[in-house]
């Protein structure tokens, strides 16, 4: 008798991978194991889906909704797979084992997300005194920085003033102006055609000593150079005066990432029995949840629709050897 099938019972076929056709053929029991199945996807999809979507949101950095719906799908999509792959499957003992070993990395992958949601205020009070503690470490390292560039920017500042003091020395031994001379001779020539000095007269000057302009202009470029660093030690001062609140809004600017948090959980988790007593639970929960369908499919008897698909093959197996035996046949004959 065929049944004429729900779009729910489509939908659960498409899910599990079976053929609603051929579930329109069988009986009870199929129906039954139809809704057994997709009872024990429905859980792990719907778990996995939250914790795709909380994923997203809180270490990927998603935020619009429609993104942080995505990662959820493709959480889905792949708990979709595994499942399908395990009922589809006819068995053996490789794929027994090895859905068990990826349920348990499963379990513990989930749980730790789920723990690190459920946790969130105790891990954010950890976090607080993580980077407390990371700020006091911090702050000597960068005063000492700073001390460091105090001390060579006064070094220089006296290395200029020294030299600085060298040159008003030197200036004053200069003098601002020196004279000249210009002489200027009157010439005439002899009876024999040679020149001869008739006259001389000498014209004295006072002009600006170029020495004394060279030092000057050295002075006000050494002073100006003194005067840069002045100014970057003064904000050196005033750095050192707000390093620690400057560490500090910088720490706390700072996103927990997922590893940091999954240490500080781990500690959290070990450091108290109620805190583990939780985690196993959750942990077996998860695991309970992923061998759901693995036992469900190697728990029971095949149903009707299993041993049709198993009976099809059957008589596929045996129609190719008949026809391989005819053409084997046919060959001897010619």
């Amino acid at each position: 008798m065929e049944h004429k099938l729900t779009y729910w019972q489509r939908l659960s076929c498409r899910l599990i991978g079976w053929n609603p056709e051929i579930l329109a053929n069988c009986g009870e029991s199929s129906f039954r194991s139809l809704r057994k199945y997709i009872t024990a996807m429905i859980i792990p999809i719907i778990i996995w889906g939250v914790i795709g979507f909380c994923f997203a949101e809180r270490y990927i950095g998603i935020e619009t909704w429609w993104g942080k719906s995505f990662v959820a799908t493709v959480f889905i999509t792949v708990v979709i797979c595994i499942e399908r792959f395990i009922i589809l499957n006819d068995g053996g003992k490789r794929i027994f084992c090895a859905r068990i070993i990826l349920a348990f990395l499963m379990a513990v992958l989930g749980s730790t997300i789920l723990d690190q949601l459920i946790f969130n205020r105790d891990v954010n009070v950890m976090m607080k005194n993580i980077r407390t503690e990371q700020i006091n470490i911090e702050v000597p390292k960068r005063m000492n920085i700073i001390n460091s560039e105090i001390k060579k920017t006064s070094q220089q500042i006296d290395s200029l003033g020294s030299l600085i003091e060298k040159i008003n020395i030197q200036i004053s031994n200069t003098p601002a102006q020196i004279k000249t001379s210009d002489v200027t001779r009157n010439m005439q020539k002899d009876s024999l055609g040679n020149n001869v000095e008739v006259s001389r007269s000498v014209v004295s000057a006072q002009i600006i000593n170029p020495r004394f302009n060279q030092l000057n202009e050295e002075r006000k470029m050494i002073g100006d150079e003194a005067n840069q660093l002045r100014l970057k030690q003064k904000e050196l001062f005033e750095k050192k005066l707000n390093i620690e609140n400057d560490v500090r809004e910088e720490y706390q600017k700072i996103e927990p990432g997922f590893l940091e948090e999954l240490k500080v959980l781990f500690d959290l988790i070990i450091g108290d029995l109620i805190s583990i007593a939780f985690y196993l639970t959750l942990f077996s929960f998860l695991f309970s949840l992923e061998l759901l369908v693995l036992l469900s499919k190697w728990g029971d008897y095949k149903c009707d629709y299993e041993l049709t698909i198993e009976s099809q093959k059957n008589i596929k197996i045996e129609k190719l050897k008949h026809n391989e035996n005819a053409i084997l046949k046919r060959r001897d004959t010619i």
